[in-house]
């Protein structure tokens, strides 16, 4: 069998940088990575590429890597809920919530411009209108 890596990737790829079979070996940032997790899918969401995935996923403690998700009596996996204390939601986050409106909202631009070394703001023009200045 031959892998081969595609130089162009397309518009439809499904972009993530977790998911459950890689969050355990901390060989990739995972929710236990804090704010540098948390400033990932907001990258995720901004970049103009790809489908993004945010992921939720159970909690479990950085010893015991190799604990199973929440399940029910009968071993099945438990929808997520994120009043247990089981799950890390970052989907609910005001952050996220904000960040997936604008990359809806900017999803028909695919450049990204007006990068300056003394503007703390990003847009794609066009989209959604002109820049706001940051919040202070």
């Amino acid at each position: 069998m031959t892998y081969s890596r595609r130089a162009v990737l397309a518009a439809s790829d499904l972009v993530a940088f977790t998911v459950h079979d890689l969050k355990r070996d901390a060989t990739t940032l995972r929710f236990l990575g804090g704010s540098r997790y948390t400033l990932a899918n907001y990258f995720l969401l901004a970049y103009p590429y790809g489908q993004p995935l945010v992921y939720d996923g159970f909690v479990f403690p950085t010893a015991n890597t190799g604990q199973s998700p929440p399940a029910d009596a009968g071993g099945f996996v438990t929808d997520t809920n994120c009043t247990n204390g089981a799950w890390q939601c970052i989907t609910q986050s005001t952050g996220v919530k904000g960040m997936v409106g604008w990359h809806n909202a900017t999803a028909a631009v695919t450049t990204v411009s007006d990068f300056t070394a003394t503007s703390s703001v990003t847009s794609r023009p066009s989209a959604a209108g002109p820049p706001r200045p940051p919040s202070r």
